[in-house]
């Protein structure tokens, strides 16, 4: 079933009253015309940013829910906050999508191949590994991300093996604590060309320090995981 966003914004306040809800672009607009709450945060050009910032208040304001309007281009823009989110888990966040297939914040130009776009395949990936079915067959499925990855040297994103050490310290530290109540996975791509120099292998060497101070940690592969999980937790 298809329905306008205006009135799904509608059915949803309905539901979820004293909940404080982020929205940007044309959502933020149809949010302050429908229901002009104090509550609202109307994030009108923080294009992507809204589930972060959703994230930023679900953890400052544990006792309230928070909800958060996307839109599908938007969520592209952003799409590591997902990850990030995974981590975090809060159970006060909730992330509603609306896909339109269009960017309507820049003219309404329409999202290439937006059909083909699976976003509850999408989110699925940025957490644990879960099982669907392909051709009738279960298929596990061990998300991965660019996240955690020496890839982001030559995207320049990282300069210096510092910069890597603490990416992979920080990541590490807050499912390290979130998982103190439910399990954890964090994925490290790592490339021989990229993480094997010798200035950018002592961020890895220094992030293993780390991690095997810690109690209750498995490094291992990712066929160590599915063999895990398919062990412990087969398809249902």
């Amino acid at each position: 079933m298809t329905m306008r966003r205006d009135d799904a914004i509608r059915t949803i306040i309905a539901h979820h009253d004293h909940a404080v809800i982020v929205a940007t672009d044309q959502a933020a607009f149809d949010l302050m015309r429908i229901d002009p709450n104090p509550l609202n945060y109307d994030s009108i050009g923080a294009m992507g940013i809204d589930s972060s910032h959703a994230l930023g208040l679900a953890l400052g304001l544990p006792e309230r829910r928070v909800m958060v309007f996307d839109g599908d281009v938007s969520l592209l823009m952003n799409l590591a906050s997902l990850v990030t989110i995974v981590a975090a888990a809060p159970r006060n966040l909730i992330h509603f999508l609306f896909e339109n297939g269009c960017y309507e914040a820049n003219g309404s130009h329409p999202l290439p191949n937006a059909a083909a776009i699976d976003f509850q395949a999408i989110a699925k990936g940025a957490g644990l590994p879960y099982w669907t079915q392909v051709a009738g067959a279960a298929h596990l499925v061990v998300p991965y991300s660019l996240t955690n990855n020496d890839a982001r040297f030559i995207r320049q994103a990282l300069a210096t093996a510092d910069d890597f050490y603490s990416y992979l310290c920080d990541s590490f530290d807050l499912l390290y604590r979130e998982g103190a109540t439910q399990p954890k996975m964090m994925s490290v791509g790592l490339h021989m060309r990229l993480a094997g120099h010798p200035e950018r292998a002592m961020a890895l060497e220094r992030f293993l320090d780390h991690v095997t101070a810690h109690e209750r940690v498995w490094v291992t592969r990712r066929v160590d995981i599915a063999n895990h999980w398919r062990k412990e937790h087969p398809p249902r």
